[in-house]
């Protein structure tokens, strides 16, 4: 097919995943504003106090460069904000994308297919909360670009005094924005042994040795991160860092047998959970499509197109009908060992993937790359190569209308914050600083109360005064746990 010839062209996925990401998230750009932690980060920036900002999460993030980044490039201008981390989210998909190609590219059709339910991953549904997640998505940039300049240095030697240099210092960087990542820094050694291996001309002795050899930089760079965060980072803080305890170690109180039998059934159930469970709840959980909206029909009419116009145009199957040759099972494997190693920093603090908290969604960001492989492999294991597409079409489509769903629930959050917002604009103009605000309810279900401290202040242009914000929200926030008296 002479249309589907253009997905070959090197533009065209790149700007295929962009396209789906605008399309999906961006529907209602002009509705969208800022939720939950993004006030935070709203209230820090707008007081213009770098002291304050890198104060603020001195006790466990102490380096918010990106937010201080996307503040003198754009403002507070919460359009900018979405659009931003958006690129941030497909440029890292697009960049593994790219490196795993290079280990397997007989699997490119699927490799294709896993970019874009990464980017629809059903999940992780906090897109929206794009100022906060910033840190987050620049961080999954960094270690997508620097884990692709490894694997190009590999293939292409003659560029690695370039591009080794580089993927180091992207690494440094990226391990140190945000923690989230630094388990995926463990897939890097299995990575490398594969592409070593792929010369074919080395003894399994020299291949595992020269892997090693690659590998030894960004170990160092890992040892010294954790030198750093568990032994000089903690001397400088003035009260214990709760966010850096590696809780987990309580566990194995009761026996070291108990305490590995908790740790194996917290990731047996996260796996379950990330591979299959998340694309069942899109059509059983509680919040699956009842159709008696408007909205409802808009999210799976376009889930259905969108997914169809990708299908059109990436197919799993070559001309006379049958998958790629050879057994996915390398890559199976290296999903499932990408999966255990990313949720590690999750299950340290004893937390899930599958956790029911609110916002607990969030831990599946960096396991889902080696969920979403788990995924893909299964269904070229158990499906007909005839159907696979058709599969895959249906993941997406539900993914898609998943996530269309969620962003208009964000749209219409940030309708009745403005209007709670306006109201108390309009109704005590002049707030008098050393306020206490007390309420029954939270402002929207998107805020607890001490992100609407943050809008607060930034609404009546609070001025921190000796690390005391002058206006502070109160409500039935299970965050608040002493006497109002």
């Amino acid at each position: 097919m002479r249309l589907r010839s253009y997905s070959e062209r090197p533009w065209f996925y790149p700007l295929a995943l962009l396209l789906l990401g605008l399309l999906v998230y961006g529907y209602a750009l002009g509705g969208l504003g800022y939720y939950w932690d993004d006030w935070e980060v709203v209230f820090l920036l707008n007081a213009r106090n770098l002291p304050l900002l890198y104060g603020y999460f001195a006790f466990d993030r102490p380096f918010a460069w990106p937010y201080q980044l996307m503040y003198a490039a754009f403002g507070l201008n919460p359009i900018a904000w979405h659009l931003v981390t958006l690129v941030l989210r497909c440029a890292g998909i697009y960049f593994l994308y790219l490196a795993l190609r290079f280990i397997w590219p007989r699997y490119d059709p699927y490799l294709r297919w896993l970019g874009a339910l990464l980017l629809v991953y059903p999940g992780y549904l906090q897109q929206s909360i794009s100022t906060a997640y910033q840190r987050h998505f620049t961080s999954f940039f960094l270690f997508g670009l620097s884990v692709y300049l490894m694997a190009a240095a590999i293939k292409e030697p003659r560029k690695a005094w370039f591009l080794l240099p580089s993927s180091w210092l992207l690494a440094l960087v990226q391990i140190f924005t945000i923690e989230y990542f630094v388990g995926s820094e463990l897939i890097r050694p299995l990575i490398l042994l594969m592409l070593v291996a792929a010369g074919g001309s080395l003894a399994r002795v020299k291949v595992i040795g020269r892997a090693l050899l690659y590998w030894l930089p960004y170990l160092l760079l890992l040892g010294f991160y954790f030198w750093w965060r568990l032994a000089v980072f903690p001397a400088t803080l003035s009260r214990a860092n709760y966010a850096g305890d590696i809780k987990f170690l309580g566990d194995f109180n009761p026996s070291f047998l108990s305490g590995v039998l908790v740790v194996l059934t917290r990731a047996f159930l996260d796996l379950i959970y990330s591979t299959i469970q998340v694309w069942l709840s899109v059509v059983t959980g509680p919040d699956a499509f009842t159709f008696q909206g408007k909205i409802a029909w808009f999210a799976f009419g376009a889930g259905i197109l969108l997914a169809a116009i990708f299908a059109v145009f990436h197919d799993v199957r070559d001309e006379s009908g049958s998958a790629p040759p050879g057994s996915p099972g390398s890559l199976f494997l290296f999903g499932l060992y990408a999966f255990l190693v990313s949720a590690l920093p999750i299950w340290l603090t004893s937390r899930q993937v599958s956790g029911t908290g609110r916002w607990d969604d969030r831990f599946s960001l960096a396991p889902m790359l080696g969920a979403g492989i788990v995924t893909i492999t299964l269904i070229m294991w158990m499906v007909r190569a005839r159907y696979q597409k058709i599969l895959l079409g249906l993941l997406l489509t539900l993914s898609i209308a998943t996530q269309i769903l969620t962003v208009n629930k964000y749209r219409l959050d940030w309708g009745v914050q403005r209007a709670y917002y306006w109201q108390l604009a309009w109704r005590v103009p002049a707030l008098l600083p050393q306020t206490a605000v007390f309420s029954f309810e939270q402002p929207s279900v998107s805020i607890p109360g001490y992100d609407a401290s943050f809008a607060m202040n930034v609404l009546f242009h609070g001025k921190m005064d000796d690390g005391a914000a002058p206006y502070w929200f109160f409500t039935n926030d299970r965050f608040l746990n002493f006497d109002f008296v």
